[in-house]
């Protein structure tokens, strides 16, 4: 009798931990939404698509700078890299000097980003950007990514005062 209950016992522990492994494997992963209500880095990595040029008090898109007809994009690797690709829409900055840019980013302890191109970035006039902590909104059903100012776009515009009114801005799925 003892014996049979040890196999019993035996095979009740292999059925509770066969149970309980299947029901780990059943929790869904974050979704981005989720992943971004604070700013890392899980947040960031994926492709993202480019807006265009927006009204930094606004945040609607500036014409003629709202690309989101034919958006470009920006992917950002888990390994630090990323890859900026231009919209098409956006001439000035679609040569093959300047297009794809690529380079490194960090996101910074006090939750700023660092980008720093390292290729493709002739058309560029500064060679990093930090973008202040805050850059991220959720707004389901996307998540907005505004750098603040103008960098990958600022060849686009000659004039100061479009320069210093408007932003880039990213956006992404919240799923």
């Amino acid at each position: 009798m003892k014996k049979k209950f040890k196999y019993f016992m035996a095979f009740a522990t292999l059925c509770m931990s066969s149970f309980f492994a299947a029901c780990s494997d059943d929790e869904s992963d974050p979704t981005r939404a989720e992943l971004c209500q604070t700013v890392s880095a899980e947040c960031l990595e994926g492709t993202w698509s480019v807006v265009g040029m927006v009204n930094k008090q606004t945040l609607t898109p500036t014409s003629p700078y709202d690309y989101s007809a034919v958006p470009g994009s920006i992917t950002f690797s888990k390994d630090g890299s990323f890859v900026y690709n231009a919209p098409a829409g956006a001439t000035a900055i679609t040569s093959a000097d300047c297009n794809p840019v690529y380079g490194d980013w960090e996101l910074k302890a006090d939750l700023s980003l660092y980008l720093r191109p390292s290729a493709g970035n002739l058309c560029l006039e500064r060679t990093s950007i930090t973008v202040p902590a805050g850059f991220i909104t959720v707004a389901e059903p996307t998540i907005t990514m505004n750098l603040g100012s103008l960098f990958f776009m600022a060849n686009l515009a000659d004039e100061v005062s479009v320069r210093e009114a408007n932003t880039e801005v990213f956006t992404i799925s919240a799923d």
